[in-house]
């Protein structure tokens, strides 16, 4: 069993779900909520080791509001952000604020998530650019 904890906060229950899902069934303890201020709540009760977040969450607390205050609060927290709506001048926002990574939804290679998580969580691969490639030793296969 890991001791890591991850804050998982996406408004989309399919999605969000399976990644608490995916998480939890790896050893990582994990919390899941659908807002930015849920996320925000759980943040001020307690420490996490990594938050996932989208950018894109319903509510007045934004997935860069919600990735501002985590680092204010543990500037040591590693944060991935992962949306929909991509381009490069939100993925260079998302770096410049301290995110450890910004991924593209869809997910299509959910080893190379497993990895990329745990190479974060234990340090390594910090303010990289937008991931779109996917290493050939990964079979494709698309999370909701």
């Amino acid at each position: 069993m890991r001791n890591e904890k991850i804050l998982v906060v996406d408004d989309d229950a399919t999605f969000r779900n399976f990644m608490a899902d995916l998480l939890s069934g790896e050893g990582y303890r994990t919390t899941s909520v659908m807002s930015g201020e849920e996320g925000l709540q759980k943040l001020k009760e307690e420490r996490y080791d990594l938050a996932f977040l989208d950018l894109n969450l319903a509510g007045w607390v934004s997935g860069l509001d919600l990735l501002r205050e985590a680092r204010r609060l543990y500037p040591e927290i590693k944060v991935i952000v992962c949306s929909a709506l991509t381009d490069k001048g939100t993925a260079q926002e998302v770096l410049r604020l301290g995110a450890a990574k910004f991924i593209e939804k869809p997910i299509e290679a959910l080893g190379w998530f497993l990895d990329t998580t745990k190479g974060i969580l234990k340090g390594g691969l910090l303010g990289e650019e937008t991931d779109r490639s996917i290493p050939e030793r990964d079979a494709k296969q698309d999370c909701p």
